[in-house]
């Protein structure tokens, strides 16, 4: 018995879980012999098969996709850009997109405009114009859209200058929120995601008494803690002054 348990009982358990891998992995490999596309819209390479597959529900316009599992290599297509085809074999994998697995587009339920992809982050959804989505698809943030203006809450401990970084690295900057209305929603958003920590955001002293917003507008922290902090947070909705070697989250700000 004790060998039965030993050997045998894991054994059993590895070849059904085996087994049901392969039946889940099959259920990826559906694929369409009738159509072939040229011109994609998009080109990916080095990427699996699943990705790419993701890749395509999130862009709205993605209608078809090709795959060649010998080059890792994933095209995206217009549906125009596609025709009926019979005949001759491919070596690539076709899938147009209401082929894709079900499970792949469960948090994209909701098809975004034309010219739009779908980015998920901590299982929420959010619809960014394709030149935006580009710089946002593999980066765990939080987005907000203010007045066409697309803000990244990122819960990543940066001291101001490197976060300011990070933003650039985007095409961003940090945060500037010289409106009241994007100081509201981005302090109301910072607290909701967490509301005791510092977001580190694009104001600075420029002189004794004088903070700017790195876009040259005053700005005006509510507490002022130290003559030596020249930087600027959000901590619990507030803009407090803070140490630029303070360490805290930050927000981008897509330019």
């Amino acid at each position: 018995m004790n060998l039965m348990r030993t050997f045998l009982i894991p054994a059993l358990i590895q070849l059904f879980s085996n087994v049901k891998a392969l039946e889940i992995d099959s259920s990826f490999l559906d694929f369409a012999k009738d159509v072939r596309c040229m011109a994609p819209f998009l080109s990916l390479n080095t990427i699996g098969y699943l990705q790419c597959q993701k890749m395509c529900v999130r862009y709205s316009d993605c209608e078809v996709l090709r795959y060649s599992k010998s080059l890792l290599e994933c095209r995206l297509y217009f549906s125009n850009n596609c025709r009926d085809h019979s005949g001759d074999s491919d070596p690539h994998i076709y899938l147009r997109r209401n082929q894709t697995h079900k499970s792949i587009g469960r948090y994209c339920l909701q098809r975004c405009p034309s010219g739009n992809a779908c980015v998920v982050s901590n299982n929420i959804s959010t619809c960014f114009p394709d030149s935006v989505a580009a710089r946002y698809l593999n980066i765990n943030a939080i987005f907000v859209e203010i007045d066409g203006v697309y803000f990244g809450m990122y819960t990543v401990l940066q001291i101001s200058r490197d976060a300011s970084l990070f933003c650039e690295s985007l095409s961003g900057r940090l945060a500037v929120l010289d409106t009241q209305k994007k100081l509201q929603i981005i302090s109301s958003e910072t607290k909701r995601v967490h509301e005791f920590a510092h977001w580190l955001i694009g104001a600075f002293r420029v002189a004794d008494a004088e903070w700017q917003w790195s876009n040259g507008k005053p700005a005006y922290p509510d507490v002022i803690n130290d003559v030596d902090f020249d930087c600027v947070m959000i901590y619990r909705a507030f803009l407090d002054d803070c140490s630029c070697s303070l360490k805290g989250y930050f927000v981008c700000e897509m330019l």
